[in-house]
Formats: structure tokens, C-alpha cells, sequence
């Protein structure tokens, strides 16, 4: 049975830009008689934009689908489509029952009221009666774990108790759709394994759950189906494994291997105060033979290169090594050792970090790029180069594997 069936839903947007004259001098800024002519006048210049395009799918009952996408995918947009807080320009969307929505910290709630009196003031904008929130409100209470700032006004609350208060709130809903945005990477690890452990119970009674998170790793572990929306479009609609394979490999092949790499396109954020301008991967290949490739236990050096765009003084630069899922596995920075770089603009440096006997499983990896201060991202690039790590051939003549990500050197003793 089909609790939500959408039908090429399409969200456009007019965007206006106005053009502006454009005066050189002091002379010009100042010329009335230019100023009122007709030549420069602002002229809007607008073009149309779809957030969604053309977007079909249906969700059973008690299904889990994960929703996963880069930024400005239109994954945001779809869930408030489907929320009913923007209308569609085309398409039709049906759903059986209701929606309880958790797509942004405090919404539906008044700053100047309680923790209590927004309970009251949330579950009734999600649909709840009166009766069904003072039924429900210490249960509420219990899971959000806020119990001594019940009666503090949430101005004063910080974004994570907002998600606490919140999740609370939308879980205890008895809706038969649950949406879920990123809100949940505010709150602490704790906290967030008990809202995917509410999740789980949420499903297994036959609600459905759509689940947008950039957390690959526990979309993959929560959700069989997942959506990959790009563009405003579903790239793919299905299994999760194959959906994170797509969405990793979509347009990155040049940015696949060993090698150097220009990294001055990819998507990026921070200050910008300095900038990674290139990456070098390279494999100290421990078999003796010629094939370019990096296999468990190789050394693995890289090398980054960044360049001053402002002053920088004291900041840390770091490379990170995840699984295909977003699970960091290693972390390699300036700081752990004592050490820091500073930037002056222009200047150009290069930092070399040597990785020791990396003992990954064969598999494939992403390597993201790290510059900042704590608390302040000055170039971050979450996802900069994939590669893989091949099995070792001296290992092809067992034939056990297990799955995991990380082969440690060990010795084995018998009595």
C-alpha cells in the first residue's frame, strides 16, 4: 500500500538579477544628468530556475527511503513540497495520512515561549490535539531529555537542544510519514543514536521515514531504498549501496586514482583565506612490480599544495581518509604533531604527509582536504580524490575475506 505517490512534480522559481550601470569615476557617480537617463536605468534581467524536475516515486508503508544528493540537488526542496510548505508549479503529490516534518532547527517554534509551551505550540501546528500532546508530553519530555528547561524560554536553548525539543516533538507525532533533514548532525552522537533508534521503532510499527542525510554511512545502515536526486532530478531510484555508488562516482572519474590532481574546481567550503591548489597521491609499492596501483599495507605519501589568498598565521591543514559511506577511518594533520603553517598572500607552499604501512582493505576510499583553525574552516573539501586499494598478491592464495575497512598487523600465538 502507497502512503505517498508523487507524480512529475516540478518546482520552478523566476530569478531576477538587475543590471546596474557602472560609473568609473567620482565625475560619473555624480552626473545627475547621466544618472536620469534613460541608458541606465535598472533593467531586470530574470530567468527561470527548477529546484525539481519532472520528479516521480512512491513510498509503501513502513519503507525507509534515504534521500541523497549534493547541495543545491533540490533534496531540501522536495521535502517541503511534500510538507506542504511550497506548492509544486506542476505535478501532483498524494499522500495517505499525515506528515510529520523535522526539516530545520526551531521550526514551529516561538523564541519568547517555554520549552513546555512549545510543545503545545509544535505538536499542534504538526496536526496533534490537545488531549494527544498532554497524553504524550512526558514521554516528550523523557526522550528530548531537557526536563530542567521546561520552563526556559527557547531563545536560550542552543541549536542542539532545539533538535532535541524538536525530533521529540515530530517522533511522538502518530503521523504515517516521518521526513527527516540533515537537523539531526546538530545534535550529539548520543543523542543521534537514539533518534535512529526511535527511527527504527518508527518503521518497524509501519510508519514510513524519508531521510535525507549527507552521512552516508547511516543512510546505508538505516535505509534499503535511497533516492539520488542531481539536478532537480532522480538519477536513481533503489537499492542504497547502488545509490552511494552512483553518487560518489557521478562526474568524479577525473578525480579517480593515483596521480596529481588540479583541485581548484571542486566544491568547497571555508574563508577562502587560502585555497588547495593541487594533490599528489603516490604508492610506495611494496610488491617490487610496475603497476601503478596501491595495495594493503603500501606506504602512501601525499602531497598537497595550497596558496596564500590573505594573511594566515598558525593554522592547521589535515587530510582525511573516508570509506565510500562517509565514515572517517584515518586523520593525519599538522596539529597532532606540534606544528602549524602561516600564509602570506601569494605565497605558495606544499605539506607532504607520509602514511606508514596503510593497511586498508581493498576497496575504494575518498580523500578530503583540510585547512582551518577550530571552529573556522578555511578551504574544507569533503570529498577531493577517490582511489582505490587493491589486494596485496601475495593474499590471493587464501580465499576468506571478511568485510571491514582496516587489516591490522597482528601476531598469532598457539599453545
Amino acid at each position: 500500500m502507497n502512503v505517498l505517490e508523487i507524480r512529475e512534480l516540478s518546482k520552478k522559481y523566476i530569478i531576477t538579477n538587475a543590471e546596474k550601470p557602472r560609473y568609473n569615476t567620482l565625475a560619473e557617480k555624480l552626473d545627475l544628468k547621466r544618472l536620469l537617463s534613460k541608458q541606465d536605468k535598472v533593467i531586470p534581467n530574470k530567468k527561470e530556475f527548477y529546484a525539481l524536475e519532472n520528479i516521480s516515486f512512491a513510498a509503501k508503508k513502513g519503507e525507509r527511503i534515504g534521500i541523497i544528493g549534493r547541495n543545491g540537488a533540490g533534496k531540501s526542496t522536495l521535502l517541503k513540497v511534500i510538507s506542504r510548505i511550497t506548492d509544486p508549479t506542476t505535478g501532483m503529490i498524494g499522500l495517505n495520512g499525515r506528515v510529520a516534518s523535522l526539516l530545520e532547527v526551531g521550526t514551529g517554534f516561538h523564541p519568547e515561549l517555554t520549552g513546555r509551551e512549545n510543545i503545545f505550540l509544535n505538536g499542534t501546528i504538526l496536526g496533534m490535539r490537545h488531549d494527544e500532546i498532554c497524553k504524550k508530553f512526558d514521554d516528550i519530555v523523557a526522550f528530548s531529555g531537557l526536563q530542567e528547561f521546561m520552563e526556559v524560554p527557547v531563545k536560550r536553548y542552543s541549536s542542539g537542544m532545539y533538535v532535541r525539543l524538536a525530533f521529540s516533538v515530530a517522533a511522538h507525532l502518530e503521523s504515517e510519514i516521518l521526513i527527516v533533514d540533515e537537523v539531526l548532525a546538530v545534535g550529539d552522537a548520543a543523542f543521534q543514536k537514539k533518534c535512529l533508534d526511535k527511527m527504527d521503532e518508527i518503521s518497524n510499527s509501519g510508519r514510513t521515514i524519508l531521510f535525507v542525510s549527507h552521512n552516508l554511512s547511516t543512510v546505508q545502515s538505516m535505509c534499503e531504498r535511497s533516492i539520488y536526486i542531481k539536478d532537480g532530478k532522480i538519477i536513481f531510484d533503489g537499492k542504497t549501496s547502488t545509490a552511494i555508488q552512483k553518487y560518489l562516482g557521478d562526474g568524479q572519474d577525473k578525480y579517480f586514482g593515483l596521480g596529481s590532481f588540479d583541485v581548484t574546481e571542486l566544491r568547497r567550503q571555508g574563508t577562502g583565506d587560502a585555497l588547495f591548489e593541487n594533490v599528489t597521491l603516490e604508492a610506495v609499492n611494496l610488491e617490487k612490480d610496475d603497476v601503478p596501483a596501491m595495495r594493503t599495507g603500501d606506504d602512501l605519501v601525499i602531497t598537497t599544495t595550497l596558496k596564500g589568498i590573505n594573511t594566515v598565521k598558525d593554522t592547521n591543514v589535515a587530510i582525511i581518509i573516508y570509506d565510500i559511506y562517509g565514515g572517517r577511518i584515518i586523520d593525519a594533520n599538522l596539529a597532532i604533531q606540534g606544528q602549524s603553517v602561516s600564509f602570506a598572500p601569494g605565497e605558495i607552499k606544499n605539506i607532504t604527509f607520509a602514511l606508514r604501512d596503510v593497511l586498508l582493505k581493498p576497496g575504494e576510499y575518498v580523500l578530503g582536504l583540510w585547512c582551518g583553525i577550530p571552529n573556522t574552516n578555511i578551504d574544507a573539501i569533503a570529498e577531493a580524490i577517490r582511489f582505490r586499494v587493491d589486494e596485496r598478491l601475495s593474499a590471493k592464495k587464501f580465499s576468506i575475506t571478511f568485510d571491514g575497512v582496516y587489516q591490522c598487523n597482528y601476531d598469532i600465538q598457539m599453545g
